[in-house]
């Protein structure tokens, strides 16, 4: 009814209706000419004299263009670590399913924690994620873009040590295989690259603003973009 209502209230001009018929119905035959910026780009090279001039006349630039896009060239402290994951059952489980997940747990803690038996070996065998025939073993991941549950009983650790902790959806057994951390690359080491991809844009755009100038000039001259 409240849409019916609205539409009752909504009136069309025939002159819309004309208008939207122009437009859907008109048609144009275009002829083009495509000049592409990243084609010519890498095209361009330029020489070692002309980098030099342009970052020693450019330097403010360049380290403004550095700040804006710093995280272009920080890497983010990374872990890696090998889990055992074992799912919890949901909330409608029978308490038989319950109890045997968390004996499943108990075992793999005590196989790993307490009798040392090779991580890898134990997850093949127990784990339930898509890392199981990897022997659990994870890709390197950002702390920031992991389980934050992981990232959090990790704080602290050290290689090869290993943790264990409960969520709302799973049983794990973690250990740290390796910590990368966090590294920002510093100006002079990039300068040259930045400036390069400037100067670089600079002449391109110089480049196709001449070229169309051209192409403009020719086909006035000829009266056919042919």
């Amino acid at each position: 009814k409240y849409l019916d209502l609205a539409e009752m209230q909504v009136g069309v001009l025939p002159g819309e209706l004309e208008d939207l018929d122009k437009l859907r119905n008109t048609k144009v035959n275009l002829e083009y000419v495509k000049l592409s910026p990243a084609t010519l780009r890498d095209r361009i090279a330029p020489t070692e004299d002309e980098l030099a001039a342009y970052a020693a006349a450019n330097a403010d630039a360049i380290k403004k263009s550095y700040e804006d896009n710093k995280k272009d060239y920080s890497e983010p402290a990374q872990v890696r670590i090998r889990r055992v994951y074992i799912i919890k059952p949901g909330g409608d489980a029978s308490d038989e399913e319950k109890s045997k997940k968390a004996e499943k747990f108990a075992q793999a803690k005590k196989r790993i924690i307490e009798g040392g038996e090779d991580f890898g070996a134990v997850a093949k065998e127990l784990s339930e994620d898509f890392a199981k025939d990897k022997e659990g073993l994870m890709d390197w991941t950002a702390l920031e873009n992991m389980d934050q549950n992981i990232a959090g009983a990790l704080e602290g650790a050290k290689q090869g040590d290993v943790k264990e902790l409960e969520t709302d959806f799973a049983y794990m057994v973690v250990k740290l295989e390796g910590r990368k951390e966090a590294k920002v690359t510093p100006l002079e080491e990039v300068q040259g690259e930045i400036a390069k991809g400037m100067l670089r844009d600079e002449k391109v755009d110089a480049l196709v603003q001449e070229m169309a100038d051209q192409l403009k000039a020719k086909v006035a001259e000829a009266g056919n973009l042919k």
